[in-house]
């Protein structure tokens, strides 16, 4: 009878956990190391982690091996791509969940990929979906560290026009970053930088008409008319027409794009659905990554060739 009842509720923590319990849990609800080991050699249980196992026949969930990571390692904070997918941050995908530890702690991982951090204790947090988990804006520098300047930078973009958080909040979790003496700081002031500066259309068209020339692409057409256009005059930054393919460059400061977003979008649906596409490009991109910028309009060409 007291089997019974500790199998029901394990069997009904698990169902709350995803399948997931540790094994502190097990002792709160009278467990032992004899029922534990016999638990398991029945293969009632199944031990996933260090102290943490899950109840056969549950199904294997990306949140089940979420919730193991956190019963396994209590003292850290959901992290990386888990916490992108947890907060809804586009791009992210349910990947081998990632979990930050105080740096004194144990590295050991598990089926979780563990992150030991010095600075652990100024880490900002929330509970998300009921895990443990970073804050939108310190998820931004725990990823700065592993992504390429263009990432960083469309990850930033998502999060303010998607209103997980703000220009400002951002820049609040760099200066106490700096501060702190983080090097995951030195990416973010530069996407930041980039992001609330602007460069003048006629510059940022010189150098991209530049690296255009010097690649050999097709002719191309400058402030060319958008004869789909229906509502009035209306003229793109550039045409391929060999390619049926439109690119804008964006010099506008990081505020301004924000407002503009609507609007860019509603343009570049109706010039898709008159089969064009489109290409968009930052200051950022054409004078640092001009190859990436070069390869990205060769791609396009060749799948409209």
């Amino acid at each position: 009878m007291v089997n019974d009842n500790l199998d029901k509720a394990v069997g009904s923590l698990a169902q709350r956990q995803h399948g997931a319990f540790s094994r502190g849990q097990a002792f709160q609800l009278g467990a032992s190391y004899a029922i534990i080991r016999r638990r398991l050699l029945k293969g009632v249980w199944i031990q996933s982690s260090g102290s943490t196992y899950i109840l056969n026949g549950t199904p294997d969930t990306w949140e089940r091996r979420v919730h193991v990571a956190v019963l396994d390692r209590p003292e850290g904070v959901l992290s990386g791509s888990t916490s992108a997918v947890l907060h809804g941050i586009p791009g992210y995908r349910r990947m081998k969940p990632e979990i930050t530890v105080p740096f004194s702690a144990n590295g050991r991982a598990g089926p979780f990929i563990v992150r030991r951090c010095r600075h652990f204790g100024e880490i900002s947090s929330m509970y998300v979906s009921g895990f443990p988990t970073m804050s939108v804006e310190e998820t931004v520098f725990d990823l700065a560290r592993r992504l390429s300047g263009m990432r960083l930078q469309s990850t930033i973009e998502d999060i303010v026009v998607k209103r997980l958080s703000s220009f400002a909040g951002l820049e609040a979790t760099l200066r106490r970053r700096i501060e702190s003496g983080c090097p995951s700081a030195t990416p973010v002031v530069r996407v930041l930088s980039d992001l609330n500066g602007s460069a003048s259309e006629s510059e940022l068209e010189r150098a991209f008409f530049r690296i255009a020339r010097l690649a050999g692409l097709p002719t191309m057409k400058q402030q060319a008319p958008a004869p789909w256009w229906d509502t009035g005059p209306l003229r793109v930054d550039i045409t391929v027409p060999i390619w049926h393919l439109i690119i804008e460059l964006d010099g506008r400061s990081w505020h301004t794009r924000q407002d503009d977003f609507e609007r860019d979008r509603s343009r570049d649906n109706r010039a898709v659905a008159a089969g064009w596409r489109v290409l968009r490009f930052t200051s950022r991109m054409i004078t640092h990554q001009p190859d990436v910028v070069i390869d990205t309009i060769r791609s396009a060409g060749s799948v409209a060739v």
